[in-house]
C-alpha cells in the first residue's frame, strides 16, 4: 500500500506530464505494478479472456458427449471444414 501524496504524485506524472509507468516507478523508486495500481486505469486491468472457440463450446461438448474419443486435432478440422460451409450448417447439430 502507498501513501495518498505517492499516489496522487503518480497520477499527476501520468496524467499531466504523461510520464510512462516505468518512468514513474523510476522517478518514485516504487515498482511498476504498485504505479499501476495507483493509476486504476482501465487499459491497465486484466479483463476476462475471451477465445474465439467460445462460441462453439456447446457443439464441442455435444459432439463429445456423443464421440467422448474423438481427438482434438479431428474437432479442429471439423470446425474448419465446417466454418467453410457456413456457420448455420454448424448450428444446426452436431459437427458429424
Amino acid at each position: 500500500m502507498i501513501s495518498p501524496e505517492i499516489r496522487a504524485e503518480a497520477r499527476r506524472l501520468f496524467y499531466v506530464k504523461h510520464f510512462t509507468i516505468h518512468a514513474i516507478s523510476e522517478a518514485l523508486g516504487i515498482h511498476r505494478d504498485t504505479v499501476a495500481a495507483a493509476l486504476e486505469t482501465e487499459r491497465m486491468k486484466r479483463g476476462v479472456f475471451v477465445s474465439e472457440l467460445d462460441r462453439f463450446e456447446g457443439k464441442i461438448r455435444e459432439t463429445l458427449e456423443i464421440y467422448p474419443k474423438l481427438h482434438g486435432s479431428r474437432i479442429y478440422a471439423m470446425l474448419k471444414d465446417q466454418f467453410r460451409q457456413g456457420l448455420d450448417s454448424y448450428e444446426s447439430g452436431p459437427c458429424f
